[in-house]
C-alpha cells in the first residue's frame, strides 16, 4: 500500500483563522502575534498528525500509488482562554475517529 509521506502529497492542510475585524476576537491576536500564534499552530499539528501512530495513513488510500484522501483542518479563533494546542488537536481527533 502506498506510504503517502514518501509519495511527496501532502495530506493534511491547516489553517488557522484569526478574525482581526470581528467585536468578538481578543486584542491578542492583533497584528503579527495572530501569524505568529497560527504558525506555530499549524506547525504543531502537522507534527502530531503526521505520523502512523496518529492517523493509519494506509486508510487514506483510494487506490494505491494514484489517489489518496487530503485532510483539511480551518480553525477559527475567537479568544484565547486556555491551551489551545490541546483543544484543537483533541477537537481534530474527534472528527477524525468517527470518519469512515
Amino acid at each position: 500500500i502506498l506510504n503517502i509521506l514518501n509519495c511527496g502529497l501532502n495530506f493534511l492542510n491547516c489553517n488557522i483563522f484569526f478574525p482581526f475585524s470581528s467585536a468578538n476576537a481578543t486584542p491578542e491576536f492583533e497584528g503579527r502575534g495572530g501569524e505568529e500564534l497560527g504558525t506555530e499552530i499549524t506547525n504543531t499539528l502537522y507534527r502530531i498528525f503526521n505520523n502512523e501512530s496518529s492517523i493509519n495513513l494506509k486508510t487514506l488510500c483510494i487506490n494505491p500509488r494514484q489517489y489518496c484522501w487530503i485532510l483539511y483542518v480551518d480553525v477559527l479563533l475567537l479568544e484565547c482562554g486556555g491551551n489551545l494546542f490541546d483543544a484543537i488537536s483533541i477537537a481534530v481527533k474527534a472528527a477524525l475517529f468517527n470518519t469512515r
